[in-house]
């Protein structure tokens, strides 16, 4: 589901410029990450890029393995 684009996110947030990244999700993964994303008010990318940076709790995702 693409995100209206007053809801896109920036290409240059977090203080560096976004690079276009492709992933592979199942149809069931992509539509429980857009159905938090859409709760939440952001876009996909945002939200994937809110849970690697650690901005969202997630005790599934440690980010003391680097």
């Amino acid at each position: 589901m693409k995100m209206p684009k007053h809801r896109r996110t920036q290409r240059e947030a977090h203080g560096e410029k976004k690079q276009r990244m492709n992933i592979m999700l199942t149809p069931t993964a992509a539509n429980v990450l857009d159905a938090h994303a859409e709760t939440m008010g952001i876009s996909r990318s945002e939200l994937i890029e809110r849970l690697a940076r650690g901005l969202i709790d997630n005790p599934y995702f440690s980010h003391t393995q680097r």
